[in-house]
């Protein structure tokens, strides 16, 4: 009689072991099957995300919780494969685009000057950038003529963003410099930038560039440049 009750007891203990819970609900469809909120009162605190790391989601048709990957969504260690900035504190030069973008010049950049991005997305060979997917685009393009203020009224000379799609040249965005006559002397703030957003097309080329109008080139080895570039949406 009493191994028939320690086989009934380790019967019972088996089918509650490996019976499924329902709490508010009948029949229980998982090992828990919760009907209504749950509430937890203490959840550790992670500093940093490891590789073993998972987050729970919840599917909304039959309730279920599933873990997933972060690095399936999401990778905090990757760059978006479009930024590329540049820039340079002293010594530009201007190099001449051909008779295409008229009085325009562009800045000598190059891949030294670097300071993200892939390298392969500029060119030493005529200082530009080529885009590499269709999509809207943010631009950023900083100059600092000289230190920046000029005691005279400069003639004509402005900073813009070129674009070579094929065959066709275009500004795509310019500025000038802006003259001020004061009562002793006339001045001209030589620094300006300009930040945007811009509808790009795969293979196009862009060049940072200077229409020089008629400025002291030999102040260009104190002047200072820079740009960046990233694509924010297709």
């Amino acid at each position: 009689m009493k191994k028939i009750y320690l086989i009934a007891a380790f019967a019972l203990g088996c089918s509650i072991t490996f019976s499924q819970v329902g709490v508010n609900i009948n029949n229980p469809e998982k090992t828990l099957d919760v009907n209504g909120e749950v509430k937890i009162r203490q959840i550790n605190e992670l500093t940093s995300l490891g590789s073993n790391e998972k987050i729970l989601v919840v599917n909304d048709t039959d309730g279920v919780v599933n873990k997933i990957a972060l690095n399936k969504f999401y990778n905090p260690g990757s760059i978006n494969p479009s930024i590329y900035a540049a820039g340079r504190q002293s010594s530009l030069n201007l190099i001449n685009l051909g008779i295409a973008f008229g009085t325009w010049q562009a800045l000598d950049y190059t891949i030294v000057d670097k300071s993200m991005g892939d390298s392969n997305l500029f060119s030493d060979t005529d200082h530009s950038y080529t885009v590499p997917s269709t999509g809207v685009y943010s631009i950023g393009f900083y100059f600092r003529y000289g230190n920046g203020v000029q005691l005279s009224l400069l003639s004509g000379p402005k900073v813009g963003i070129l674009k070579r799609t094929g065959s066709l040249y275009s500004v795509l965005d310019q500025r000038s410099f802006t003259g001020i006559n004061l009562a002793l002397a006339n001045v001209t703030l030589s620094e300006t930038s300009m930040n945007s957003i811009y509808s790009l097309t795969q293979g196009d080329s862009l060049y940072f560039a200077v229409d020089p109008g008629v400025i002291n080139l030999g102040l260009l080895s104190t002047s200072k440049s820079s740009f960046y570039i990233y694509k924010i949406s297709d």
